[in-house]
């Protein structure tokens, strides 16, 4: 796997820096994971600052464009991103699987 900085731009009132990267590599598309923590090791802050935003890969290439935000402090990430939409979603969706089956019991 070959990641090379393309692009970096200071955010100094957000408390972050925007980064994107390209990447090239054989076989599958590495995990967010291995990204955040190759970008925290470039970088030298903890993973827990790296917040991967975007993973772009076109059909059939073996390369991908990663754009990604190092942030200064923890509750800047609180302050600004948005949380997992995939387990919000997630805990919807059982929440109302657990509330059409409690209406079904009381209904019979």
């Amino acid at each position: 796997m070959d990641i090379k900085l393309v692009k970096e731009n200071d955010m100094p009132l957000m408390g972050r820096k925007r980064l994107t990267y390209m990447c090239s590599f054989d076989g599958s598309t590495p995990s967010r994971a291995d990204f955040k923590n190759h970008i925290a090791k470039d970088k030298k802050v903890e993973p827990s600052l790296v917040i991967v935003k975007h993973i772009y890969q076109r059909f059939g290439s073996r390369d991908a464009k990663i754009i990604a935000n190092v942030y200064h402090k923890k509750e800047m990430i609180d302050l600004y991103e948005e949380k997992n939409p995939v387990a919000e979603n997630a805990n919807k969706k059982s929440k109302e699987n657990e509330k059409s089956g409690s209406e079904e019991k009381t209904k019979a």
